[in-house]
């Protein structure tokens, strides 16, 4: 498999070339930290980014449109930010707990903890207190209840009839389904939205951490979830400290990442560690992001080999804004993206909304004006990076970097005439690592490769 080389402008290097000699100087790519809106202070308030104030914000959103939704869990209200402008506005319930339909601040939620959009207008809760699942229309504020009665339960069935047990997370696949994570249920349950319907779709109330098909496979307070358009739903396994997987047309679970061990590792497959991770979302790429709340990271996960690294945060709590691992989280829950490449955070123990900025996981926001690939992929003694079209002789600098954003290795060669250049990646631990092609006319090249 051949993977093509995006290529874009490069405006902060400078290369100076003498002979052979190149001397570059680059900039490092790493995960911005910053914050979108609120401060460490508990608080309700409205207003423009840090003015504004949360209380314990668990899950966020966002609707396409330029919009992010939080479910602000602590004052029992939906929150809707600005992206652009960091305006915060509640546009559902108040600071008092309850469970009243109407709309705006008149309807009441009892701890709301997830939320999701369906593309068509409407905002859906995990009503978790409550052991309901809402449905606010954004364009009146209108909230109602579509499934779920206060009463805790495990029944499958229509509306009110049907019942949950702190429901977590919540997303929608766009087609008319939502996806709910049962908490104490230890269940994933699905609601056909024209109806109500509610069915178990893998889990049983017996905990555990078994793979299997359907009820026949077990959770341990599955938090949230998110779809790859795939066909596959990725639940945050909370208690068990798992990623697990569960193939839809068939009703397969298994487990992607992380084990019923609790720590913090970056690895593949069951070697990595979190520690009561919670939410999770992917970029559409075939990357997972997950906030490993008691690690007080933002993780990444390759979803092709369940490789594992830290994005941005320090293991140690804080506030600190920042590139990658020199920033720091509290307990991290809700994680969202957007089409940008960019990570939304709700960041629980601070009250803020967190945004976690140029990702550099693949760049592909840049057009495609050169015709380079690296093979094979994935690759476990070489990658050749081949040049076609590439007719004249040029200096190239090569950097294989991480997906935490560490160079771990450089190289300069010269390119004649579409030769294939081979680097040897042997001394590379397994995972998934870019390769950052710079030239001397000033162009940044980028293509993702996995090192077996």
């Amino acid at each position: 498999m051949r993977t093509t080389i995006r290529t874009k402008k490069t405006n902060n290097l400078k290369i100076k070339l003498a002979g052979a000699l190149v001397c570059v100087i680059v900039f490092t790519n790493a995960q911005q930290v910053n914050t979108l809106a609120g401060n460490t202070t508990q608080g309700s308030n409205d207003g423009i980014s840090s003015s504004a104030s949360f209380n314990n914000p668990f899950g966020v959103t966002t609707d396409g449109q330029g919009n992010l939704y939080v479910a602000d869990a602590g004052n029992n209200e939906i929150r809707e930010i600005s992206i652009e402008t960091g305006a915060v506005t509640t546009i559902a319930g108040s600071t008092g707990a309850g469970i009243i339909n109407g709309s705006n601040t008149t309807a009441r939620f009892n701890y709301p903890t997830g939320v999701a959009c369906d593309g068509q207008g409407n905002l859906y809760v995990a009503d978790c207190y409550n052991n309901q699942i809402r449905k606010i229309v954004l364009a009146t504020g209108a909230v109602t209840t579509i499934a779920g009665s206060i009463t805790n339960g495990t029944n499958d069935g229509t509306g009110t009839a049907a019942s949950f047990y702190n429901p977590c997370g919540i997303v929608s696949d766009g087609q008319g389904n939502l996806y709910i994570a049962d908490g104490l249920n230890s269940t994933i349950r699905k609601i056909v939205i024209a109806t109500g319907k509610v069915t178990t779709i893998a889990g049983s109330t017996n905990m555990g951490s078994s793979d299997g098909k359907g009820t026949a496979a077990s959770f341990n307070y599955p938090s949230a979830l998110v779809l790859d358009g795939q066909g596959n739903l990725f639940v945050v396994d909370e208690g068990n400290n798992e990623i697990r997987q569960i193939a839809l047309t068939s009703g397969m679970v298994s487990t992607l990442a992380g084990s019923t061990s609790w720590g913090f590792a970056n690895g593949e497959g069951a070697s990595a560690k979190f520690n009561a991770p919670y939410g999770i979302t992917t970029d559409g790429k075939g990357n997972l992001f997950v906030a490993d709340g008691n690690n007080n990271q933002i993780r990444s996960i390759v979803i092709a080999t369940g490789m594992v690294n830290t994005l941005a945060g320090a293991k140690t709590q804080g506030a600190d804004n920042g590139d990658g691992v020199s920033a720091s989280f509290n307990n991290p829950k809700g994680i969202a993206s957007d089409a940008n490449g960019n990570l939304y955070v709700a960041d629980f123990g601070n009250n803020e909304i967190r945004v976690v900025g140029n990702l550099f996981t693949g760049i592909d926001n840049v057009a495609e004006i050169a015709q380079a690939s690296v093979f094979p992929n994935p690759a476990h003694q070489n990658i050749g990076l081949n040049f076609n079209g590439q007719e004249n002789s040029t200096h190239v600098f090569i950097r294989i970097i991480d997906m935490a954003g560490n160079e771990v290795s450089n190289t300069t060669t010269e390119i004649v005439n579409n030769r294939t250049t081979a680097i040897d990646i042997s001394a590379l631990s397994s995972g998934t690592y870019l390769a950052q092609i710079i030239t001397n006319e000033g162009t940044e090249q980028v293509a993702k490769f996995i090192k077996d």
